[in-house]
């Protein structure tokens, strides 16, 4: 994921219902009819770090197809516990990216 992402991701969770835009240079151009202020790169620096573990998860995770699939396999047969490779997949995305 590149660094723009994540500042956008960043952006994405600190003002969700802002209205913003980037410019040709990749910085935020602020919409003046927000009612709640524009970020600070500190802010947005900050940010990145906060969420980077959902990022990390969101990528790490296998497809959604897959996902069923293997929940589908686990209800099969009938190991829908955490013995499932449903769950131990998953699991295994959450153990390598933690909440911050």
């Amino acid at each position: 994921m590149s660094d723009i992402e994540k500042k956008i991701d960043a952006m994405l969770s600190l003002r969700p219902n802002a209205k913003w835009e980037l410019d040709d240079n990749e910085n935020f151009v602020w919409d003046s009819s927000n009612t709640d202020s524009q970020p600070t790169d500190a802010e947005i620096d900050a940010e990145v770090n906060n969420v980077a573990w959902k990022t990390n998860r969101r990528l790490a995770y296998p497809a959604i197809e897959e996902q069923l699939d293997m929940l589908y396999h686990a209800i099969d047969a009938g190991t829908v516990d955490k013995t499932s490779s449903f769950y131990t997949t998953l699991k295994a995305v959450k153990d390598a990216n933690p909440k911050s």
